[in-house]
């Protein structure tokens, strides 16, 4: 489909009631580790894999990053293997809490997936101490195209994004997106992904192109170190500059 049909399908499906309501995650306890949780949405249960950092504190808000999972047969839980394998060593230098969904729809850029993406999203931040400025999608394979369609869904919640194994399909909505892509990879092609990269590159869009040395497609734990590096952009390069222009802005207020 082309980006353009691509990017109106799902902002009006950012348009539509979402498929949890703001009250949805309340009740969910934030006990460090990793836990599993189900919650009745509007149209049937609500899965996924929670990781909650050590040492959370009265008043201290954390981050959010939403970890989609690459494609398969989804099973109950289903992203926890890629939460365990990937997205939580990749992103524990963050200090954040990590939510990796169960797909709903049949991919994760259709507008069915993307609804609860963006609604559990807004529902986390609602119920949990999290820094709504430091709210971030990631995924691999299918949960790449996944963090595409999110970001360009709603820039307005996610501070930025981390596609890997996945080509763009959108222009992520204008938010900063680092690219991991093995350069073996024999389902999508690296040389492709960064000619993409380039092109959006040219156009102004705020993405960084980091291929993985040697890697294939189906060695997704490989990209762990890759990930680790992404976080410190995300951490480094993203939170504090926009924290700073936060304070800047503030500073000039006074």
């Amino acid at each position: 489909m082309p980006r353009v049909l691509v990017l109106l399908a799902l902002l009006l499906a950012a348009c539509d009631a979402g498929p949890l309501g703001p009250a949805a995650l309340a009740d969910v306890p934030l006990t460090p580790g990793v836990s599993r949780v189900e919650v009745e949405g509007d149209d049937g249960p609500v899965r996924f894999t929670l990781s909650v950092p050590d040492g959370l504190t009265a008043g201290a808000r954390v981050p959010l990053v939403v970890a989609l999972h690459w494609s398969g047969d989804v099973t109950p839980y289903y992203g926890e293997t890629y939460l365990r394998a990937l997205a939580a060593p990749g992103l524990a230098g963050l200090g954040a809490i990590v939510v990796a969904p169960d797909r709903p729809g049949r991919e994760w850029d259709s507008p069915e997936s993307v609804a609860v993406v963006r609604a559990l999203t807004e529902a986390a931040v609602a119920a949990w101490p999290v820094d709504r400025r430091r709210v971030a999608v990631t995924g691999y394979s299918q949960g790449g195209f996944g963090t595409w369609s999110a970001l360009a869904a709603a820039p307005d919640l996610f501070s930025a994004g981390i596609a890997m194994a996945a080509y763009p399909i959108t222009d992520g909505g204008g938010r900063p997106v680092y690219v991991i892509h093995g350069t073996r990879d024999e389902l999508y092609a690296a040389f492709d992904t960064e000619r993409a990269v380039a092109r959006l590159a040219a156009e102004g869009k705020p993405v960084v192109y980091a291929p993985a040395e040697g890697l294939t497609h189906t060695e997704p734990a490989a990209y762990v170190p890759a990930l680790q590096d992404a976080a410190r952009w995300l951490a480094d390069e993203v939170w504090s500059l926009q924290r700073r222009e936060v304070l800047v802005d503030e500073r000039d207020g006074d």
